[in-house]
């Protein structure tokens, strides 16, 4: 028996690359997964290559569209009954246009890259808080730790630490055994050799600190 034996997971931008890898280790330990792609030769691909590994249905899906969003986590309802995690790993990265500095081109990559993520979150919670369980992954990559162009650094760079932490107290309050409504994790990479001259240090000490108030783990690597 798997370590995610018959927990119901949805992972976007299942299609290739960091999406597909989980969805063929979660189906290895056990897991039923919806594969949530937008685009259908990827999508294709990928459920050929997750074909006879366990139980996955495609959902062809637009994160940054709400009404596709929430058709998402209906058809992964209706087909295995509930939602037990939540992958949020899509992002227009492998395709992104770093040389198209149009407004209407800066909105999309935004409406993928941020708001597809809380968007897939809005639609998977109510589900999840019914059931009392939910475990929600927001996806990164390394992309998120190299300084040169075209890439996008990734630090905290807010004026308090503590606001922050204050604001994440309010908002996941204590429930009825006395432990947070939901858990937070974080992986993350506070110093990177190869770019010495940047680091991630307040995200990592906020982050720690969330994670320690909110009954979650801290992991930090180095590469």
């Amino acid at each position: 028996m798997g370590r995610l034996q018959d927990k119901v997971a949805i992972i976007t931008g299942a299609g290739q690359g960091i999406g597909l890898a989980y969805a063929q280790r979660f189906l290895d330990e056990g897991a039923k997964v919806v594969v949530a792609e937008i685009n259908a030769e990827r999508a294709a691909g990928a459920m050929a290559t997750l074909d006879g590994r366990g139980e996955a249905i495609l959902v062809p899906t637009d994160i940054s569209d709400e009404a596709s969003a929430q058709a998402c986590v209906d058809a992964a309802v209706e087909q295995f009954g509930t939602v037990h995690i939540l992958v949020n790993n899509a992002a227009l990265y492998y395709d992104i246009d770093n040389f198209d500095t149009s407004f209407d081109y800066l909105k999309k990559v935004f409406a993928v890259n941020q708001f597809g993520a809380w968007l897939m979150t809005r639609a998977a919670a109510p589900v999840m808080a019914k059931q009392h369980y939910g475990r929600i992954v927001n996806q990164s990559s390394g992309a998120a730790y190299a300084y040169t162009f075209p890439a996008f650094g990734d630090e905290f760079t807010g004026p308090s630490i503590q606001q922050v932490v204050d604001t994440v107290d309010r908002i996941n309050r204590n429930d009825k055994t006395g432990e947070r409504a939901v858990r937070i994790h974080y992986i993350g990479f506070p110093l990177d050799p190869q770019y010495p001259q940047f680091t991630n240090i307040r995200l990592a000490q906020l982050m720690r600190i969330i994670c320690q108030r909110n009954g979650g783990s801290f992991v930090g690597l180095v590469r």
